[in-house]
């Protein structure tokens, strides 16, 4: 069927639908005692008989047609006291009435995500092409550096040629000045005694400035040479800009996020999404909430079937949120939020993250698991190598930046790096790794925690699990409580702190590269 036609029946369906709510069930008068509908096969005939092999109304024709066979028909009329139970109609029409807003709020995302496509490509296209323009720019200053070294270098490296070729030359007149001496001193044993004195002094002379430009063969500066210094050049930024940063506080602000109708909020998640608009997974009133920063205020929010604990960006304006129950709730986030499908993964959801169409979750036990975004469980990580049990209690996960890798927290054990694809790597256990209450990435090679012992928020170097700074809280001016959750908007160096109570801590980090 055509997208147009799928348009215009769902739009008939509503046009047509009863409204159920009119209805007088309990009274048999308003209710024909002969069906009234008819066949869609043979449109002349009315749907008087049922097929209860087939659990099918059907009319006269069909029987004959297609039906012949069948020992269980009922004629609808003659037998409605006993096939029908007036009770199972209210139960049909709320069937009806959650199905169609099923499928209502599937058509609304695929609208909304066809309506956000357009915008996202606009912005991915230009994001691409201002790297690109970023790129040019630092290749130009490589390029004009190493041009500048290129011809510095050269300009003084013929300076010494010349210097050199001039000694040469001074050599070769005193050679032949030698040599015509020796040819007149023939004869004259006293002055061919001085002469090969002489010429052997200047022979010495010659074969030491010989050995010494000899050595300097490989002065000149190779093209081989250029293009390794420029790879360098390259390497080094690289791994500046992802590395190489270190966050001081610049200032805080709190950000109410209560609704009129809420009780005491408690907030479990936090994810920025690419818009830079921040979700929040408030478990204490079983709601999701959208926070515009830039106007300190809620912007929209949906009611969850349940308390939502974690939440994660999947592909661009979706959204996965676990549940208490066990369940992942995906949600299109465009204009409006909308609910479109659930995965029931039949455990507790403590973190999850996804990943390359996968999501990692930990269940705050004793394993790491992997599903597709269908539901289905791919793997099951809970042992290393030598089948020794990973975690003690796994917590937090939060994706790398460097070489793909996914990183769990664990209570005890510290910071444990699996590879992409969920494969156990090693356990790091430092100080400030443990007891890990929250913790979130920056995207850049760095990853912010909080543990339970203290208050302070500390940034660790990916690569080295070193602690690089600390941001004192104290300091700031904020009376310290517990951190729940933390989310980093590398856009604009923004970390959110999510803690009980009805307002988030947003920081304003300053950034230095090393």
């Amino acid at each position: 069927m055509a997208a147009t036609e799928i348009e215009n029946s769902s739009e008939e369906f509503k046009s047509t639908a009863p409204d159920f709510s009119k209805w007088n069930v309990g009274s048999t008068s308003s209710i024909q005692c002969f069906p009234t509908e008819y066949c869609s096969v043979h449109s002349d005939r009315l749907l008087e008989k049922y097929c209860k092999t087939h659990d099918e109304v059907i009319c006269s024709i069909c029987v004959s047609l297609s039906h012949r066979a069948c020992q269980n028909m009922h004629s609808i009329p003659d037998e409605i006291d006993s096939l029908y139970k007036p009770e199972t109609f209210n139960e049909t029409t709320r069937q009806l009435h959650n199905i169609k807003k099923t499928m209502e709020d599937i058509k609304k995302a695929k609208e909304i995500r066809i309506k956000d496509s357009t915008k996202y490509k606009t912005e991915a296209i230009d994001s691409v092409k201002k790297f690109r323009k970023e790129m040019e720019a630092v290749l130009e200053k490589i390029e004009n550096e190493l041009v500048k070294k290129v011809e510095t270098e050269c300009d003084s490296l013929e300076v010494k040629l010349q210097n050199d070729i001039t000694e040469v030359r001074k050599g070769i007149y005193e050679l032949e000045q030698s040599a015509n001496k020796h040819m007149k001193s023939v004869g004259n044993k006293a002055q061919e005694f001085v002469c090969v004195k002489s010429s052997e002094k200047n022979i010495h002379k010659a074969k030491d400035l010989v050995n010494l430009l000899q050595k300097q063969q490989g002065d000149i500066l190779s093209v081989d040479s250029v293009t390794q210094e420029f790879l360098q050049k390259l390497n080094i930024l690289s791994k500046v800009s992802v590395s190489d940063r270190t966050y001081t506080m610049k200032q805080q602000k709190e950000v109410n996020i209560k609704l009129p109708n809420d009780t005491d909020c408690n907030v479990f998640g936090a994810c920025f999404i690419d818009d830079g608009s921040l979700l929040l997974a408030d478990f204490g009133n079983i709601r999701l909430k959208r926070v515009d920063l830039s106007s300190d205020s809620i912007k929209d929010y949906i009611e969850t079937i349940d308390c939502p604990v974690g939440i994660c960006q999947t592909i661009p304006n979706d959204i996965a949120v676990s549940l208490y129950n066990g369940v992942i709730q995906l949600v299109s986030v465009g204009e409006e939020m909308v609910k479109y499908k659930k995965l029931n993964l039949g455990h507790f959801i403590f973190s999850l993250a996804y990943k390359n169409g996968k999501l990692f979750v930990t269940d705050q036990h004793y394993a790491l698991y992997v599903y597709d975004m269908n539901g289905s469980l791919l793997r099951t990580i809970g042992l290393d190598n030598d089948g020794n049990k990973i975690f003690t209690e796994c917590r937090h996960i939060v994706l790398g930046t460097i070489f793909d890798k996914v990183y769990v927290f664990d209570k005890d054990k510290g910071m444990i790096t699996f590879g992409p694809r969920g494969d156990y790597e090693s356990t790091f256990t430092g100080p400030d790794l443990l007891q890990i209450r929250s913790a979130a990435a920056d995207k850049r090679g760095n990853i912010f925690v909080c543990s339970v012992n203290s208050l302070n928020i500390v940034q660790i170097n990916e690569q080295s699990k070193r602690k690089i700074s600390v941001i004192d809280r104290e300091l700031a001016g904020e009376f310290p409580t517990e951190i729940a959750s933390m989310s980093f908007n590398p856009d604009r160096n923004t970390l959110v702190a999510t803690h009980s109570g009805s307002t988030i801590t947003v920081y304003e980090l300053n950034v230095t590269n090393a």
